[in-house]
């Protein structure tokens, strides 16, 4: 389906996709975020990816987070209270779930029924940055991560914004067919590989010692490899949680 065509009847066809996006309130603030190291960053956000995921029950690949400021939903932000680390700070976890159309409306109503508050949220969240950053090293800033969670708190109740279609990326059936089984990793290591510079062509993969070329990388890992795959395995179409 090309959703870029609009009909004689001016009505643009209906969308496969449409994404929820929650808005989380922290008590981080900007500065906090930006001691984090990327990879503690990356690990803080893909545990939260995965924990709302295993929440409301969807495919993980369906979920993602981000850290944001002054994100809006229903119009306002929603902040609690006047602390003013909290107002000063103001950082979020937006988290956007991208379910077939026919299925976000019950995302919404399992975000309201998993975390109807900032108590149920805390509950659910902090331990699971809690147990990510006790397994970061040194090297990765494992000691600043593990202080910043012990203090961190969920200051207001989660907003939920109603559904928006989908429309970054169309395939049609075919195309899925054919992505679905071109992008494929085939080693388990192949989500550790990282890509280089402005070309972002994938790197030697190395552990304990012993490296994979660049060129048997790029075969083994499609799906984190090749351009059109790499967009593909972000979109909803993908069907693998590899």
């Amino acid at each position: 389906m090309n959703l870029n065509d609009v009909p004689i009847s001016g009505v643009a066809p209906a969308t496969d996709y449409q994404t929820v996006k929650t808005v989380m309130e922290t008590s981080m603030t900007t500065g906090e975020v930006t001691q984090l190291s990327a990879p503690a960053k990356t690990k803080i956000l893909t545990g939260l990816s995965d924990t709302m995921a295993d929440k409301l029950a969807v495919r993980r690949s369906t979920v993602t987070a981000r850290f944001s400021t002054g994100e809006a939903v229903g119009g306002r932000r929603r902040l609690s209270g006047t602390d003013k680390r909290r107002l000063s700070g103001g950082v979020q976890v937006v988290f956007e779930v991208t379910v077939a159309a026919a299925e976000a409306e019950a995302v919404v109503a399992a975000v309201a029924t998993q975390l109807p508050d900032a108590a149920a949220a805390a509950a659910i969240f902090l331990p699971a940055i809690a147990k990510v950053v006790a397994a970061l090293p040194a090297s990765e800033g494992g000691a600043f991560a593990v202080a910043l969670a012990a203090t961190l708190e969920i200051s207001a109740d989660i907003a939920t914004a109603a559904p928006v279609d989908f429309v970054t990326e169309s395939y049609n059936k075919k195309e899925v067919r054919r992505l679905n089984k071109k992008c494929k990793n085939k080693k388990s290591w192949c989500d550790s590989v990282t890509l280089s510079g402005t070309k972002s062509k994938c790197q030697a993969f190395c552990k304990d010692g012993k490296c994979t070329a660049a060129r048997k990388v790029k075969k083994s890992c499609k799906a984190r490899c090749k351009k059109r795959c790499r967009a593909f395995v972000l979109s909803p179409y993908h069907v693998s949680d590899r």
